[in-house]
């Protein structure tokens, strides 16, 4: 694949992710990411809350980073 277009391609696959597969797996009866954190962490309150947001920065951090870094390294 062209290297310029690789940012483009990560770009759709993350519309994709978030318009149809996340509502397929809702179908099926997964989980989503706010149940995951409610299990998690309990009700929204205080220190809950602050762990929470944390888990769920790094989570992103993790799912935006790594591609970012391994397309950096393929340059």
């Amino acid at each position: 694949m062209v290297k310029k277009r690789l940012p483009p391609v990560f770009i759709f696959a993350f519309l994709i992710g978030i318009f149809i597969v996340i509502p397929f797996l809702e179908w099926l009866g997964m989980p989503t990411f706010a149940n995951v954190l409610f299990f998690l962490f309990g009700e929204a309150e205080g220190r809950n809350r602050i762990g929470a947001a944390l888990f769920t920065l790094l989570i992103i951090s993790v799912i935006v980073l790594i591609p970012y870094i391994k397309y950096k390294r393929s340059l």
